[in-house]
């Protein structure tokens, strides 16, 4: 077999693996948002069953041999080439996912599913205790993972590269020692500013339906396609990016708050945005056309959310429908005192 044919091989695995994932994902969406409370064993075996199937197919020794065709031909010489790209994030996925014994995958999805829908019923009822010990048996599970994934110094660094491929924990510390510097410093001068914004201006009853119409309008002016997405009601904001042109925002609004209502859905609009900047033409289920770093898709969706979403800017133009949409609670706030009540 030559590498091309190898790589045509691989290829059109990846493209049957990134498929039943998608599938996944859609049962995923279906739990946060609309799944009935006592499916939830049933739908955690249906996720178990995903789980497997993903993982066979991307283990199988068969990918091994394709990888091993491939590289080092004149196929990937280019490393920046789109093979070569593909091709090394398929490597190393596949030597974590070898590492993985089948029991150990199903075992982590059927908990995980189930300990989320445990998690939304403890945390209606405000009881931490009901909880834990799922909360108990993913840490255990996750430690489980790191073993068998294997680690140089730092057990966390197995799961972290999971997110940031290459990136160490020490890397993190690094990070944000230089960061607790700067932000000691601005946090002392925040305290001591002699300026507070009005909180009660957000901090009052708000209409949830009417929430859900400005959050919308918002995420449409950002550019969000709803005829390739969703807004629906969960119980944690996450974007779930099922396939092309199939992006959904879960977010939650509150009765008595309309920042964090609307800080969500602009977060969740980020990613999704991100998500919908990839060309569904474009080998759109190849590492070479998708995302990398969870860093980098954070990034995107703080960005929408904060240097956005919390600017001035942004409520020069949106203050106006805020105040039509909301007259008995903004008709007569000024756009000085809402943007500094946002901040």
């Amino acid at each position: 077999m030559t590498a091309q044919e190898a790589y045509q091989q691989l290829r059109a695995r990846m493209k049957d693996i990134s498929l039943v994932e998608s599938v996944g994902g859609v049962l995923y969406w279906d739990r946060e948002a609309y799944m009935p409370r006592k499916a939830d064993d049933y739908r955690g075996e249906q996720l178990a069953l995903h789980s497997r199937l993903s993982h066979e197919w991307f283990a199988d020794p068969k990918v091994g041999e394709w990888l091993a065709t491939i590289e080092g031909s004149a196929l990937v010489k280019d490393p920046l080439c789109r093979e070569a790209v593909n091709v090394r994030e398929w490597r190393r996925r596949y030597d974590r996912e070898v590492k993985l014994p089948v029991e150990f995958v199903e075992e982590m999805s059927r908990t995980t599913s189930k300990a989320t829908v445990v998690w939304r019923d403890a945390r209606k009822q405000s009881d931490f205790s009901i909880f834990q010990p799922w909360l108990e048996k993913i840490v255990n599970l996750c430690r489980k993972k790191a073993e068998l994934i294997g680690y140089e110094s730092e057990i966390y660094d197995a799961l972290l590269d999971g997110f940031e491929p290459g990136v160490k924990s020490a890397d993190i510390e690094k990070a944000f020692a230089g960061l607790r510097t700067d932000l000691v410093e601005l946090i002392a001068k925040i305290k001591d500013a002699p300026r507070r914004p009005n909180l009660g201006i957000i901090k009052q009853p708000y209409d949830l339906d009417r929430q859900k119409l400005f959050s919308e309008s918002v995420a449409a002016a950002f550019g969000y396609d709803f005829n390739a997405g969703r807004f629906d009601l969960t119980t944690h904001p996450c974007c779930n990016n099922i396939g092309p042109l199939d992006t959904r925002v879960l977010t939650r609004y509150y009765p008595d708050d309309f920042a964090e209502g609307l800080t969500a859905a602009t977060h969740e609009t980020g990613h999704a945005l991100y998500a919908m900047s990839w060309d569904p033409g474009d080998e759109w289920d190849t590492p070479a056309t998708a995302t990398q770093s969870l860093g980098i898709h954070e990034s995107q969706s703080r960005m929408w959310e904060n240097i956005v979403g919390r600017s001035r800017e942004f409520w020069v133009y949106f203050h106006p429908q805020a105040q039509r949409i909301f007259p008995q609670q903004l008709g007569d706030v000024s756009l000085e005192d809402i943007y500094a009540a946002f901040n």
